[in-house]
């Protein structure tokens, strides 16, 4: 059995994979379809809402699946789905910082780009934006380049797709400079703030979150 971090989805399932190279996942979805299972995938299962397993299925654990390569010349960062943002967050520092990540660092990449997570940069936006480009093992064991400009259908359906149309077995990410920011803080009745965020935050390049 297994369950997220809930505790309220505890699910029967027919086992779990530790996944630690791209041919476990591919002799894994091999031996599904020879018996007719399905194959989730799940890091450290903080999408709750039983969205990382079926019951009687595989489970990818993805937590060893977590390879991590910065290219400071292109300046973007390679990494397999289990790695965490704070995995990356140590690579990248002091030098370089994600461009977008979840407001907390315990997610895995794999799931952050499932369920295309924001933080706390309003000009980041979502995950998808700062995605330059990904591996992804389809059904049959096959491998597709996906990005906004190859394979664009693929790649807006894996980005948020809970997992659904492929398994994610790399990703190229934008990295942005590690820069230091002055807090601020104003106290405002939330009626008002729409028009603060419209008129003084929302295009000003200055303010980073």
């Amino acid at each position: 059995a297994i369950n997220d971090a809930s505790c309220l989805n505890k699910t029967e399932i027919y086992g779990i994979v530790a996944v630690r190279s791209v041919d476990d996942i591919a002799r894994t979805l091999a031996f599904a379809r020879d018996n007719r299972l399905s194959v989730t995938s799940a890091g450290v299962r903080h999408s709750m809402g039983g969205h990382a397993f079926r019951k009687g299925g595989i489970v990818l654990d993805m937590r060893t699946f977590n390879r991590i390569a910065l290219n400071e010349s292109a300046r973007t960062v390679t990494v397999q789905p289990g790695a965490t943002w704070h995995d990356i967050q140590n690579v990248l520092h002091p030098r370089f910082a994600v461009r977008a990540m979840q407001s907390s660092d315990i997610f895995t990449v794999g799931g952050s780009i499932s369920v295309n997570a924001h933080g706390m940069d309003h000009q980041a936006g979502a995950l998808a934006r700062s995605i330059k480009s990904m591996k992804v093992m389809l059904a049959d064991g096959s491998i597709e380049t996906v990005s906004p400009a190859e394979n664009k259908e693929l790649f807006d359906l894996v980005v948020g797709g809970y997992g659904l149309f492929g398994v994610i077995v790399e990703a190229e990410l934008d990295i942005a400079d590690n820069t230091v920011y002055q807090t601020g803080r104003r106290v405002l009745d939330y009626k008002e703030f729409p028009a603060l965020f419209a008129g003084e935050i929302e295009n000003d390049r200055n303010i980073g979150l």
